[in-house]
């Protein structure tokens, strides 16, 4: 069970209307009154609410469960068994089946943001045009974002940003897959609530190339940059410490938690191969130093086909490269020569 965090009464009071978390209908009902505030809102009576145009009883009851809510923040009773436990207190049935396809909730297997439905896959399956799906997903983050959702999400962005920093603050979407189970998440994927935390607030957890990290985007492309640039000087295949040497500081001191980050990025950088035996290249550079290791170790002459499995034998599955991609490699390296149709050697000497 998480616990929210105890919100002072003149701190609630301080928030405007606007973005409050209060619905829209009552917001566009009560600022002609002149009420801007959560704090002039509760000065109202029912009477009060009641007279005001477009504002009946259903929005009085939102009203007063807004006043609920906020009451058992300001004691410090609010709590949480799970994410789907708080999910439907802001959001209503539509919103929440747009939210849950879209950042792939339900989805046990999920592969960043390839595998989340798309807005007009969501659309066919609700009966709904592709931009009134976006329209209902736009007013459901507006809902997750404002203040009273905001503080009620916290303190689930300590408990997920924590399971990151335990595996070294940084992670992919295969590395969580094992902790779906965890009851926090009340049957979600894992993978699938920290897509929805990090849109809600970039800054906390970020989501870049299928990868998890608590360092911000702009921290993960400059180190990116940097690496691929240490990676072009070397044209060749260079283990992760000899990046990490040639580096600028990261945003980790932890050197444990720089060289996770580091080597997420570079395993999912498209620029970049990574080797099974933990070495990397760029395609542009590295490429045809690499060909010549992996035609040292094959039997020569040989098929470029062949040479294409024994290339790819060697790198991680997201490195692998079609057989074309190696046929125009041999073609171009300086160390590799064709001496039949198809059939390349290393040159003599």
């Amino acid at each position: 069970m998480l616990n929210v965090a105890p919100v002072g009464r003149e701190t609630i009071d301080s928030w405007p209307v606007d973005g409050s978390g209060l619905p829209v209908r009552v917001v566009n009902s009560v600022r002609p009154a002149g009420v801007a505030t959560v704090g002039q809102l509760r000065a109202q009576t029912d009477h009060d609410l009641l007279a005001l145009h477009s504002l009946g009883r259903i929005s009085l009851n939102h009203v007063r469960s807004f006043f609920k809510l906020c009451a058992q923040i300001e004691q410090g009773k609010q709590s949480f068994n799970s994410i789907r436990e708080l999910l439907p207190l802001f959001l209503d049935g539509p919103e929440m089946r747009v939210i849950t396809a879209r950042y792939g909730l339900d989805l046990k297997e999920l592969n960043g943001v390839r595998n989340c439905a798309t807005l007009q896959e969501i659309g066919d399956a609700e009966h709904k045009t592709r931009e009134r799906v976006r329209q209902i997903q736009e007013t459901a983050i507006q809902k997750l974002q404002s203040r009273i959702a905001a503080v009620c999400l916290e303190p689930f962005y300590i408990f997920f940003t924590g399971l990151l920093k335990a595996r070294g603050a940084s992670a992919t979407c295969s590395d969580l897959a094992a902790l779906n189970g965890e009851p926090v998440a009340g049957g979600y994927s894992i993978s699938g609530i920290l897509m929805l935390l990090s849109g809600l607030r970039p800054g906390r957890i970020t989501f870049y190339n299928d990868f998890f990290s608590t360092a911000d985007e702009q921290t993960i492309r400059t180190m990116e940059s940097e690496a691929v640039e240490r990676l072009n000087r070397s044209a060749k295949p260079i283990t992760l410490d000899e990046i990490l040497k040639a580096m600028p500081p990261s945003c980790f001191a932890d050197e444990v938690r720089a060289r996770q980050l580091v080597s997420c990025i570079l395993d999912h950088c498209a620029l970049v191969a990574a080797t099974v035996d933990h070495r990397y290249f760029t395609y542009e550079r590295g490429t045809q130093a690499f060909l010549a290791e992996v035609l040292k170790e094959v039997d020569r002459p040989i098929h470029y086909r062949k040479v294409t499995d024994a290339f790819n034998e060697r790198l991680k599955s997201r490195s692998r490269k079609g057989a074309g991609f190696v046929l125009e490699a041999l073609n171009v390296a300086p160390l590799c020569t064709r001496v039949d149709r198809g059939i390349y050697d290393l040159k003599a000497g």
